[in-house]
């Protein structure tokens, strides 16, 4: 298992992940276009989702990793989030907290402890 952006995901590579056969990428999402685009770089997400069909269409196990903030929680936790993941195939996601760090951190953006009791609730408890 690997952590990516998946901007380099092309269709040599997903062949290559089908002949190797036993690497599973935790692609980066931190929620739709705005949220992602605004945490990693304009046009970013469509690659994103360009690299999630392509995967998808050849059948290959990936999951999903996303940073929750104060900002971005209520959208990717969300029903429609969540389901728009599971319609483009993915077989789990992975979330993770922000942490401030470094000279350009926004303190502002670390979850409320009660997102951060949520996330783990939903995470030990679902089904």
């Amino acid at each position: 298992m690997t952590a990516t952006n998946a901007t380099l995901i092309d269709e040599d590579f997903a062949d290559e992940m089908l002949r190797v056969g036993n690497f599973v990428p935790a692609i980066s999402l931190e929620g739709f276009e705005d949220a992602t685009d605004g945490r990693r770089g304009n046009g970013v997400y469509q690659k994103v989702i360009h690299a999630l069909e392509l995967l998808g269409s050849k059948k290959l196990i990936y999951g999903i990793s996303s940073c929750y903030t104060s900002a971005n929680y209520e959208s990717i936790t969300s029903e429609e989030y969540l389901n728009k993941l599971t319609e483009m195939g993915a077989w789990f996601i992975w979330y993770f907290h922000y942490m401030p760090v470094g000279n350009d951190a926004a303190p502002e953006l670390m979850p409320t402890p009660a997102q951060r009791r949520a996330i783990c609730f939903s995470c030990c408890f679902s089904a």
